[in-house]
Parts: C-alpha cells; structure tokens; sequence
C-alpha cells in the first residue's frame, strides 16, 4: 500500500513539474538576465520582485532585511495554522558577476541544459524550493509544517551580514535545506546534503625560532 501510495505522489508530482516548468524557464530566462553580483542593490530588487509574485501565490508573508550596500535579505514563511514543524529552504540571489555581464553571456537552452549567469549558482535552486511547494500547493499536497524561505543577498563574499538572519532562522527549524546546484553520480541526479569548505587567516606567533627534533 505505502508503494502504491509512493507511486500515486510521484506520478502526481511530475505531472506537475511538468506543467510549470515552462513557466520556471521563463521566469529563470528573467532573473538570469538581471545582474546581482553581491552589492548590487538594484539587481538584487530587480530579482526579489520578480519572485514575489510566486510568494504571493504560495501564501507566503514576506519580511525584507535591507543592508545598505548589499541589497536585501528575503524571508518568506508559509505557515500553516498548527504548524508540526519549521522547514528552513535557503539559497541566495547574488552571483560573482560584474555588471554587463548578464548582457555578454545571455540565457540560452541547450538539449536538456539551460545557461545562465547564476542559473546553477544558484537561481535555479530558488525557483526549484518556490515550484516545488507550487507543484504541493495546487495538488492539496503540502506537508503541516512552516515552511520558511531564506533567500540571502550576500552568499558570494562569505554571508558576513546573511549570516545573522541564519542564525535567526535556524535556531527553531527542525530541518534546513540548501538548494545549490546539485551534483549527480552514478547517472543520477543527486541532492547536496553537505560541502567543504576553508577558512584563511594569519597567525601571529611570538618567541624564539626552533625546532622540536634538535633545536631546543
């Protein structure tokens, strides 16, 4: 029974991609051809208006964190009315990319693969969090929880003010998921559940120059 029923929500759910995804593309073709490197404030405004008609559809109440000279951090939640849990859905809306690149590099589709500045990296994985709940919304299918979107203006240079909105959000969620470019394996298209990263700094160190072996 739970198969049959596993079966009937993925065959619901794909009918569902389906039908939004040109709808997706084209709102991708917008939001990639707007430059929104980090500190971009007019790209970044250009971009989060473009997304909150999608909010607005899911139900969403959205709270904007504005930092001068960055842009603006995006909080929307759909709550329900006993909400059995807190999802948090983050991705950012800043790329590396200077202004007139957007115009240099146009949004194109090839076979199965669309390029876009941003597209992977990652405005692709904001509307994937957004129409996916879509796709549940409109088939009577979203789970009791908040569900919460993060989507954060400064991501490219370290999240250095983004990062407090995090910690805002994050304290209460039962789960959090990133949506940046996955990665497949094995043929397959697989979901990002962890990274690497690395830290530089300088460390500073006082006393007299040895070494361990034989330099006491």
């Amino acid at each position: 029974m739970e198969d049959a029923k596993r079966q009937t929500l993925a065959r619901i759910v794909r009918a569902g991609a389906e039908e939004m995804l040109p709808r997706q593309l084209a709102l991708l073709e917008q939001i990639c051809a707007i430059d929104s490197g980090t500190g971009n404030e007019a790209g970044n405004a250009a971009v989060t208006g473009l997304l909150e008609p999608v909010l607005s559809e899911l139900g969403a109440r959205t709270e904007r964190v504005t930092e001068p000279g960055l842009g603006t951090h995006l909080v929307a939640r759909v709550r329900p009315e006993q909400p059995r849990g807190k999802v948090l859905l983050a991705a950012h809306l800043d790329t590396v990319f200077g202004p007139g690149f957007a115009e240099k590099h146009p949004f194109h589709i090839e076979g199965e693969w669309a390029h876009g500045l941003g597209a992977g990296d990652c405005k692709s994985g904001v509307l994937i969090s957004l129409f996916g709940a879509l796709i549940l919304k409109k088939a009577g299918l979203l789970p009791p929880w908040e569900l919460t979107y993060l989507f954060t203006c400064d991501e490219e240079t370290g999240s250095r003010s983004g990062r407090k909105v995090y910690a805002r959000e994050a304290q209460d969620a039962t789960l959090a998921l990133v949506f940046e470019g996955g990665r497949e394996r094995d043929g397959r298209p697989r979901f990002v559940t962890s990274r690497r990263g690395v830290i530089l700094g300088t460390v500073d160190v006082a006393g007299r120059e040895a070494h361990a072996g034989k330099a006491y």
